[in-house]
């Protein structure tokens, strides 16, 4: 074993304190690299898997395409798979659904019909539940739906399809061939009738699944050159989540916040390896300046170096690894425990690409923080090292007479001690630093994250919402009459364009937008304004939350007047403002014939208010009632017969239902569901499910993100633990000096914990800097906002001060004690 060797597990086995904390720092920032990264693979596996259910394997959908461009795609050798289907119509079980459908009935059931070749079923990830897939003419699929009908296989079905875009009604008798384990109104014909009943010019729809490793984007633009297609679909869930969808507008905000994120997790990881590295060179300077002396080379010096590095590789980055993925399992098993948990489908997911990067990441991390002690003890004085002297800036006396002349020697001291050398003030203001902008960083991301989880919003016993057609009238109050329901809620609902006088917005609301879409006097948005029918029951309730005007059920009904709830829990606020100041007769516009559907109003020259429905403000509410707009946007409330007069027919999207006291709610639930499950596809959601599912949500958030800051604010205070710690016993000898010259323990204690706090000072001064334009931008990029509140970013600092103390005091507790039982001879020796 070679000088080098002996001499680094020499050094190891001497200073095991620091050689621990050492590993520890390497461990802890490997494992949390691991940890985030194995969390991020296992959510998009399980995201990557539930897309291929959801909407099927293809990554692009071409409609309108003829079979010369089929055969094209086919025949390209950037595309893996094509499967190939045609769209037939819209299909009913009567022909009175057909008309009703046709003339405008929301209750009404339309069927979507295809044929799907082999390869679009396996794309699209159909697979049947029972029986098999049609033999020949004679024979559908339908999906698993029309067993609650009362079908089964072998029966005989009639089909009535409406083709050429609903222009002819054909009649279709089939014998059911099997079920489709899928729950969408879909149905599925066999090629030949499917063909016959398109029109002779027939065009094909392809769902195009593409080789890995393509660029997918260049591969899009030359097949679109070469093909006439009428549509592109994009199945950008899975072009996402494969790393191939590119749209900057709609990922760049989350991106850019995630690059800070991983960022400061990288530099807060790679400081407290190098400044463990760095400060065992300081400690070293005069057993290096020895072995020098005796005929030690650059080459030898350089090497202990490297080898203690090489152990630390050894020893810390596999346990790491091994340490992240366990945090992992146990924080999935932990989580997972409840039903309502977020990550109940979950299962953990070992990429190897992660592994790698963690290796690759550690190793680097090492190398690093290697690099400048390596270069410094190339540089050592042999005579300087061994006199225990090295470059000392001199004190300016004429920069320093006055402040001389006002404050006593220890702290004129203090301030001295704290910049004599450069390099060891840096180091420990820098690791104090960092620790105040990991803590600003990601306390400002989970308060931020936060506003995007919606607590339990307005809700009786039972939520009750479509998924397909909307609720008959007399179905929803046949709901009524079951034993233990008290009473009925339903609720129409629209989000068409509703235009508001732009000179009635708030102050506040139109400070936190960066931009406000007005015209003519009048503003509009279409996701933050919402257009609602209450029935009598919901008007009652209303009732008491009317702060200006009065409910006039007459004007009402007859659309002549609204009722306006303005207040909004808007997130780039964070708190709930008047998104108007809307005043009894202000006019406002609804676009009720959906004018501007698909037109946008600021790009034309003068808004149509001819076309548009015109109505006053009756009152102004406190509340709304809707279950998933509540406090979120504008809303505008009209009866229900308002809202037909209004819409021009009824939709009931949804209602909810009070529970009798002491009622089984579960046998009500079975109930209702005898009722509905026949004729709706619906979501039942109960109040009580709702309230813990969102508490254990947040709950798996706080756990997730806060387990994050504390491993990341241990690596953080371990770092500055070791700088201070070892800032100070690095200057036992100049200590010694000083208690020699006639300065008392008390006042040493004293003028080094002026220092410390000096130390924090200036590390949060800087942390303060950094985090608070960090704070900025990640606040802007989650709320998309121009106005940025700093309130919580003031409370920040208090915490952050507070900790930053907290932590220094902690890290000179042991020094203190050393200096204390001190050996004064010894230590103006430099004897250990």
């Amino acid at each position: 074993m070679n000088i080098s060797k002996i001499l680094a597990l020499r050094y190891i086995k001497r200073q095991k304190r620091r050689t621990i904390i050492t590993i520890l720092g390497i461990v802890l920032s490997v494992a949390l690299f691991t940890a985030i990264g194995t969390m991020l693979a296992s959510l998009q596996h399980y995201q990557t898997s539930r897309e291929l259910d959801i909407n099927g394997g293809y990554e692009v959908q071409y409609s309108g395409i003829t079979l010369k461009d089929i055969a094209y795609l086919n025949s390209n050798y950037n595309v893996n798979k094509v499967g190939t289907s045609i769209s037939v119509g819209n299909a009913f079980l009567n022909k009175d659904e057909a008309k009703r459908y046709i003339s405008g009935d929301t209750n009404i059931r339309a069927y979507t019909v295809y044929y799907y070749d082999s390869e679009a079923l396996k794309i699209n990830n159909m697979k049947l539940k029972k029986g098999t897939f049609p033999k020949d003419n004679k024979h559908v699929v339908l999906t698993k739906m029309f067993n609650k009908l009362g079908y089964k296989v072998n029966d005989k079905i009639k089909i009535y399809v409406l083709t050429n875009g609903g222009g002819d009604l054909k009649e279709k008798e089939f014998i059911i061939s099997g079920f489709l384990d899928y729950n969408y109104n879909t149905i599925l014909f066999p090629k030949e009738v499917a063909e016959k009943l398109t029109p002779i010019d027939k065009k094909y729809i392809s769902f195009v699944n593409m080789k890995k490793g393509v660029n997918y984007n260049k591969s899009f633009r030359t097949i679109e050159k070469q093909i006439k297609c009428e549509d592109v679909m994009y199945n950008y869930g899975l072009l996402e989540l494969e790393g191939n969808y590119n749209n900057k507008a709609s990922i760049y905000g989350m991106a850019f916040v995630m690059f800070i994120l991983g960022v400061v997790i990288l530099v807060s990881s790679a400081l407290v390896v190098y400044s463990a590295f760095n400060i065992s060179i300081f400690e070293r300077v005069k057993e290096f300046g020895i072995l020098r002396s005796v005929g030690a080379s650059n080459y030898q010096i350089k090497s202990v170096i490297f080898i203690e590095a090489f152990i630390m590789i050894i020893l810390g980055i596999p346990l790491g690894v091994l340490c992240g993925i366990a945090a992992i399992k146990i924080l999935f098993l932990i989580v997972t425990l409840s039903k309502f948990s977020m990550f109940v489908d979950i299962n953990i997911y070992i990429s190897s690409r992660v592994i790698v990067s963690s290796i690759i990441f550690g190793v680097l991390c090492i190398i690093f923080s290697s690099i400048v002690p390596v270069i410094k003890s190339g540089g050592i004085n042999p005579i300087e090292a061994i006199r225990g002297t090295g470059k000392t800036k001199a004190l300016n006396k004429r920069s320093y007479f006055n402040i001389i002349k006002k404050i006593n020697f220890q702290t004129f001291l203090t301030f001295r001690n704290i910049k004599r050398n450069k390099g060891r003030f840096r180091l420990v203001v820098s690791s104090v630093a960092v620790s105040v902008v990991i803590f600003i960083v990601f306390n400002s991301f989970m308060f931020l994250l936060f506003q995007f989880m919606k607590g339990p919003l307005y809700i009786k016993d039972f939520n009750i919402s479509s998924r397909d057609i909307t609720f008959k009238k007399e179905d929803i109050y046949a709901i009524k009459d079951i034993k233990g329901v008290k009473d009925v809620y339903p609720m129409e609902e629209t989000s068409r364009l509703i235009f508001c006088p732009f000179n009635r917005l708030s102050k506040e609301f139109k400070q936190a937008n960066k931009k406000l879409e007005h015209k003519d006097g009048y503003f509009w948005s279409g996701a933050d304004i919402y257009f609602a029918g209450y029935d009598l029951n919901e008007l009652n309730e209303v009732k008491d939350y009317v702060i200006k005007g009065k409910i006039d059920i007459e004007k009402l009904n007859s659309g002549e007047e609204v009722l306006a709830f303005e207040k909004i829990k808007y997130r780039g606020v964070g708190e709930e403002i008047n998104e108007t100041n809307l005043n009894i007769g202000d006019e406002i516009y609804i676009d009720n014939n959906r004018v501007y559907g698909k037109a946008d109003p600021a790009k034309a020259s003068k808004l149509k208010f001819n076309k548009l429905k015109k109505v006053k403000v009756g009152a102004i509410v406190s509340k709304n009632l809707s279950y998933y707009n509540n406090n979120s946007a504008m809303f505008f409330i009209s009866s229900t017969e308002g809202y037909k007069n209004i819409i021009g027919h009824d939709s009931f999207d949804e209602f909810q239902v009070e529970v009798d006291k002491g009622a089984n709610k579960e046998e009500v639930r079975k109930k209702i569901d005898s009722k509905l499950a026949v004729n709706y596809k619906y979501i039942l959601q109960d109040e009580e499910e709702i309230e813990s599912q969102y508490k254990q949500y947040k709950i798996e958030t706080i756990v997730l993100v806060y387990g994050f800051i504390a491993v990341i604010s241990l690596i953080g205070i371990l770092n500055v633990i070791n700088t201070v710690n070892t800032n100070l016993m690095l200057r036992l000898k100049e200590f010694a000096c000083l208690i020699s010259v006639g300065m008392s323990i008390h006042d040493l204690k004293k003028m080094l914990l002026t220092e410390g706090i000096l130390y924090g000072a200036y590390g949060v001064f800087y942390g303060l800097l950094v985090g608070s334009g960090l704070y900025y931008l990640i606040y802007k990029e989650m709320m998309n906002t121009s106005v940025v509140r700093w309130s919580l970013f003031i409370k920040e600092i208090a915490v952050a001060t507070i900790g930053v103390i907290v932590i220094i005091f902690i890290s000179m507790i042991f020094p203190l004690k050393r200096i204390q039982k001190m050996n004064i001879i010894e230590n103006m020796r430099g004897d250990e």
